[in-house]
């Protein structure tokens, strides 16, 4: 039963931010709030997570992967399974999901909500919003509250 109540996290992984994203220990619903690190290096970004996720009771990290839109694995897919490869010594379940459009999906989420942003200003609104959606999408795809 214990098992049963740890959490899923998704990453939204980009050179300059990350975005992170919890599911509820029931495994049904994604945060709508959790936070973004700042991508200065690898190690120290992976240390950020590890404590995030060892503090949350995480068992399964998903990756999101940027695909291009006819299906071939771009520079940033790579870059994404390199960073997610840093993982393999901790002991998380390690998955991946499609986030095509997911920027875009939350770019129209946060005008929906008519919530400000710009590149300047807040900009790490969108990639923990695309987080959000990654684990949305994960658990919607996989059954919520059966993973």
């Amino acid at each position: 039963m214990e098992n049963d109540l740890k959490r899923i996290m998704a990453i939204d992984v980009g050179t300059k931010r990350i975005g992170v994203a919890l599911s509820d220990p029931f495994k049904l619903f994604a945060s709508q709030t959790f936070l973004v690190l700042i991508n200065k290096s690898h190690k120290a970004a992976v240390l950020d997570i590890v404590k995030i996720a060892d503090e949350n009771n995480v068992c399964k990290i998903v990756f999101g992967l940027p695909y291009h839109m006819n299906g071939d694995e771009g520079e940033m897919v790579k870059y994404v399974k390199k960073f997610a490869a840093l993982f393999n010594e901790y002991p998380y379940k390690i998955d991946f999901m499609d986030e095509r459009l997911t920027s875009s999906q939350a770019e129209d989420i946060l005008k929906f909500k008519k919530v400000k942003y710009s590149k300047k200003n807040n900009k790490g609104i969108i990639d923990k919003t695309s987080a959000c959606i990654i684990l949305e999408s994960y658990l919607n795809q996989f059954g919520k509250g059966k993973i």
